[in-house]
Order: structure tokens, then sequence, then C-alpha cells
């Protein structure tokens, strides 16, 4: 609702076709114009991948992001620098699992060699190669995410060292379900590796 000075005749907000604002200190008047939202096909695809990208990240922020973003970001946070690395995911908007990156970094790594998910275990079993390259030492830390997207549920490990090759993160989930796994390895404060995707069915 617009509201009028009676003083100045100064007009503040919506009247009608109008609407009244200042800029820099000078009042001005303009049209009432309803902003356009077309909503094209290429448009809708950006908002669902801006959605999708969003919706992980939050999910891993706390435990993941903001601990093992390496190295630290210094002018955004660790969120935002998730963002940009998958800007290009945004930009093509695939909406794939395989495509999303939760770290990247010059840190060796392989793909994951299995995963093996049981549903009477409410695990997922992640298996890697323990080939040692470049900087990679034994004592590497695999941070490893999994994410059951039909629960809207997720797990992870943060403790288990490179040179011991698996890891089990506790994820319940049913035959029917499928399960997304990604995993990356870090070195001191400093060092990270990109990451690497998986998927796989669980088992009885």
């Amino acid at each position: 609702m617009g509201n009028i000075d009676f003083r100045t005749g100064d007009l503040t907000g919506k009247l009608g076709g109008l609407v009244g604002a200042r800029w820099k200190q000078s009042p001005y008047t303009r049209r009432y114009v309803v902003p356009a939202n077309p909503r094209t096909d290429n448009q809708m695809a950006v908002r669902d991948s801006w959605a999708f990208l969003v919706a992980i990240g939050r999910r891993i922020n706390s435990t993941i992001l903001k601990l093992f973003t390496l190295p630290k970001p210094k002018a955004m946070s660790a969120f935002n620098r998730f963002m940009q690395i998958n800007k290009w995911f945004i930009d093509t908007h695939p909406d794939i699992y395989e495509s999303v990156k939760i770290s990247e970094g010059g840190l060796y790594c392989l793909p994951i060699t299995s995963i093996v998910a049981s549903e009477a275990g409410g695990t997922v079993t992640v298996n890697w190669p323990v080939t040692m390259q470049g900087e990679a030492k034994a004592d590497d830390v695999a941070i490893i995410i999994a994410f059951n997207d039909t629960q809207d549920s997720y797990g992870f490990s943060t403790t288990v060292e490179r040179s011991v090759g698996t890891a089990v993160v506790p994820l319940e989930g049913v035959e029917t379900n499928e399960v997304h796994v990604w995993m990356f390895f870090v070195q001191g404060a400093e060092l990270a590796s990109v990451s690497k995707y998986e998927s796989g069915e669980y088992v009885a």
C-alpha cells in the first residue's frame, strides 16, 4: 500500500498503477509493472539444478563441507565454494548425482572399487585401491558420503585412513533403493583430492 507525504507530495510504495520511491535522496514515481516470470524450459532446468545442489550441500555442510573443504576458502563459505565448483553443473543442468563434485584438489585418488549396500545391516561398505602416487600418504583420511535419495537420508565416514582400503558407512535402505556414494581424501589442513562417485542397489 502506498503512502503520500502531504507536506511534500512524495509517494512511497504502490498506489493504484504507480510506485513511488527514492534514489539518492531524490523522490521519483514510475508505472507499476508485474515482474516477468517466463518459466521457459531452460529457466526451469536451471532452477531445478540449483535446488538439486542446494539440497545436497545443506545436508553435508556442517559435517563435511565446513570441515574438509581444503584449502580453506578465504573469501567465501565452504557451502558457497561447493556451489562454485559445481557452476558448470548448474549451467548444463544434468541433474545426475555422478556429475556433482564434493571436493576439488590435486591429491591422488583412484575411483571407488566397489560399494555394497546391505538392507539387513543398514550399512554401505565402500572399497578403494590403496595405491600411492604423488603426494599421497598411507594416513590420508578418506571422506565418504553415502546418500539414499528415496528415503532422503545420508551417512558419512571421516576417520578411516587411505591404507585401510575399506570403510563401513551406516545408511539404512531396502532392496528397491539406490545408494549414491562420493569419496575423496584429505591430508592435514591443506591438501584434498577430487571426489569420486559410485552408485549401487541394496542387497538383502
